[in-house]
């Protein structure tokens, strides 16, 4: 809702006051109701709590128990740290190693060095063998195929992939297992006795003319 500070937003600072984003709505809602609404609604309230005639001095008393003592002691553990001092009235609980407005693409827990606190996801990821990381401006990691430059040899091989077109088989190959085209045609001996008596002389004939004159 515009307007309205964001669910992490502190209603109150420690030393009480309010924060400035909630100062601001308190503002605005003072514009909106006049002084005698609000003591209106403040005697309703204090006569819901059983005051006689809705002031505080009619309020009864508390009974015994019904709050924690003073000396109640308020401990935070593991990832909760508290701070104040529940004698003086307030105590805050917060994350270790919170922030106020964490960055994008960041997660609450502990990094590589075990430190509590917000870390990059990008930095939970690393790049193995033919792997690349590229992280952009707000944290966000792709994935993807490092480029392998071409050495410039290699063997003629039989291939077969996957439905993913992953290689899962290879063996050394020959012209024997390559599919003849149209243009490029292998050459055999029975095509080369075809294309002398084609397109040359007839050797056979040459021979017996000179033998036999």
């Amino acid at each position: 809702m515009a307007g309205v500070p964001k669910s992490s937003e502190r209603l109150v600072q420690p030393n009480g006051t309010p924060t400035f984003a909630w100062y601001r709505v308190l503002g605005r809602i003072a514009d909106l109701v006049s002084l005698d609404d609000v003591r209106a609604f403040f005697r309703a309230l204090l006569i819901k709590l059983g005051s006689s005639d809705g002031t505080i001095e009619n309020l009864p008393p508390i009974a015994a128990g019904s709050f924690l003592p003073i000396t109640t002691v308020v401990q935070g553990d593991y990832s909760i740290e508290s701070s104040g001092v529940l004698a003086q009235g307030f105590v805050s609980f917060t994350l270790v190693g919170d922030e106020f407005e964490p960055l994008p693409t960041h997660y609450y827990g502990t990094g590589a060095d075990g430190a509590r606190g917000y870390h990059a996801v990008a930095d939970a990821f690393v790049a193995g063998e033919g792997i690349a990381l590229t992280v952009d401006g707000v944290g966000v990691t792709e994935i993807a195929l490092a480029t392998i430059p071409d050495g410039g040899a290699g063997t003629l091989q039989k291939t077969a992939r996957d439905a993913y077109g992953r290689m899962t088989d290879t063996s050394a190959a020959t012209t024997d297992d390559l599919t003849e085209g149209a243009a490029n045609l292998y050459f055999t001996d029975a095509r080369a006795v075809n294309a002398l008596e084609t397109t040359g002389p007839d050797y056979l004939q040459l021979l017996l003319d000179e033998y036999n004159p």
